[in-house]
């Protein structure tokens, strides 16, 4: 621990170096938002900025005093405090050392999960005996608060070296080589540190990094130190889409290889790969966004550390390394001037990973038996027709508007059961996809009616000619719905313009083929919502 990091690391830099800090700082505080959110406080009167979360029922804890004595240690001056704990430099006394005294803030008003993480930040820190760790070397207790005694290192943190400018490509990856290696380590440990950022990684007077602050820390395969439901942990733009969403049972050692892969992109670029005016246009950005490429930034950056950055910054867990100790081998490869293992993305893998992509998925889960529903509305609705139809022109147009009144009726019935979900409350992204589909619906009922307008004696109504129409607008839908949703949707786009084509040599079966094809969509995608409920 040192005396120049920010304080959302519970080591902020003492009064007298302020001035030599950025105050519009690019990283942002590590946060916390959970399904309730507690109350905001300003900054200390240090002139720190940012906002320490508190809970509103917490009574204010006085610090310890600085010049008062815990048994072993004198304290020298406070470094810095977050909304839980505070960081002292101190005088171990029995091993003649400096060290940086980290403790717990609220002492006996503790909450039950701020002891809880306080606890596992000491068992992380204590496992992972490395070069690149911020080693402990005691643990105890005063006056009810628990502490830490932790390395102290002197040598500043990363995000201020950074300091907004863009830094060298092999000693960037030589430091990222370092921390991967590391991380490699505590992976194999089942720990997940989950708030890797620049503010997090001290430096020595010799330049080398050391990791820090393991509050936020998971150890897989156990409940402790688990994302709870509804809650972000970590730093908006260091964060993995993962962890932005709150997926928690999804966020392990690939979370951190996004951390790395943001940090060497704020090395490379002198920002970090988002960072929008709040914190939470911040997360809509890294969950929907692709980050800028490193080298429109920076024309500078290698190709192949372009390449390496773009890997660990995939939204999809999958397509980044597999494990922080490959992305250490690429780096290797890359300072040594060999071939990284990364091979050019072409035209089949983007196809791929467009088909792969899943947005909005906890927005829209809870409309999946809804749409069964309705694709059996629709199914129904387009047999109608096709019995209607089956004689060919003249049409009885009564016969078939009664099976489109009916058609509008069940689906208000629909739309009535599931009207809890119809409400002020109702996210952007629902909002979104009812107007998609209210615009498709009103589309097709258009066509409908100016083909009746412009129907003579002549040449009167052949409704069933529209269909391969209403195909393409259908196709027109799931190609929308497949770049803001879900992949696969393109698929169903693509098989509704083929399906267009294919109708112009059989109209009669087009309302059939129709039907058929809208229920398979719907229920495809109500049975993928269902699923996400079930295992939500």
């Amino acid at each position: 621990m040192n005396d120049t990091s920010q304080p959302d690391d519970l080591s902020a830099p003492d009064p007298g170096q302020q001035g030599d800090l950025d105050p519009a700082a690019e990283d942002q505080d590590a946060i916390e938002i959970p399904s309730e959110m507690p109350t905001l406080l300003p900054g200390d009167q240090r002139g720190d900025s940012s906002a320490t979360m508190v809970r509103p029922d917490a009574p204010a804890i006085p610090p310890v005093p600085v010049d008062h004595r815990i048994p072993g240690y004198d304290l020298l001056r406070e470094l810095g405090r977050g909304g839980m704990g505070v960081v002292y430099k101190a005088h171990d006394q029995k091993l003649k050392r400096t060290v940086a005294l980290k403790m717990i803030l609220n002492g006996e008003y503790a909450s039950e999960d701020e002891m809880q993480r306080f606890q596992l930040e000491a068992e992380s820190v204590a496992k992972l005996q490395h070069p690149q760790f911020v080693q402990i070397y005691d643990v105890g207790e005063y006056d009810g608060r628990s502490f830490i005694s932790l390395e102290y290192v002197d040598g500043g943190n990363l995000h201020q070296q950074i300091d907004g400018t863009p830094q060298n490509p092999k000693n960037s990856a030589h430091l990222v080589e370092m921390l991967a290696r590391a991380m490699d380590v505590a992976h194999r440990q089942g720990i997940v540190h989950r708030d890797l950022k620049p503010a997090n990684i001290l430096l020595t007077g010799q330049g080398d990094p050391k990791i820090t602050d393991f509050g936020l820390a998971k150890i897989m395969n156990e409940n402790r130190g688990a994302t709870r439901s509804g809650a972000v942990l970590g730093t908006p733009s260091y964060m993995s889409p993962e962890q932005a969403a709150s997926k928690g049972d999804s966020i392990g050692p690939s979370a951190d290889i996004y951390a790395l892969g943001a940090i060497l992109y704020h090395l490379m670029t002198g920002r970090p790969p988002f960072r929008a005016e709040s914190e939470l246009d911040t997360l809509i950005q890294v969950i929907e966004d692709q980050p800028v490429s490193p080298r429109r930034l920076n024309s500078t950056v290698p190709i192949d550390l372009e390449k390496i950055i773009l890997k660990c910054l995939e939204k999809e867990p999958q397509h980044r390394y597999a494990s922080a100790g490959q992305l250490a081998d690429d780096l290797r490869r890359f300072q040594d001037g060999e071939s990284i293992s990364i091979r050019s993305v072409n035209l089949v893998d983007k196809v791929t990973r467009s088909l792969q992509r899943s947005k909005h998925d906890m927005d829209l889960r809870a409309w999946g038996s809804m749409l069964h529903w309705i694709a059996g509305i629709v199914f129904l609705a387009e047999v109608g027709i096709f019995f209607h139809t089956l004689d060919g022109p003249p049409y009885h147009w009564q016969s078939g508007a009664l099976v489109r009144i009916a058609q509008v009726i069940l689906l208000a019935i629909v739309l009535w059961a599931y009207r809890d979900k119809w409400s002020v409350s109702m996210g952007s992204v629902e909002r979104q996809m009812l107007s998609i589909w209210i615009a498709f619906f009103l589309s097709c009922w258009l066509c409908l009616v100016v083909a009746f307008l412009m129907a003579t004696t002549k040449a009167p109504l052949d409704q069933i000619k529209l269909y391969p129409h209403f195909a393409i607008l259908s196709g027109l839908i799931y190609f929308v719905i497949g770049s803001n949703y879900w992949g696969q949707c393109y698929i169903f786009g693509v098989a509704f313009f083929a399906l267009a084509v294919i109708m112009t040599f059989q109209l009669t079966l087009a309302p059939l083929e129709f039907g058929a094809l809208w229920a398979i969509c719907l229920v495809l995608i109500g049975r993928r919502l269902q699923f996400l409920m079930e295992t939500k």
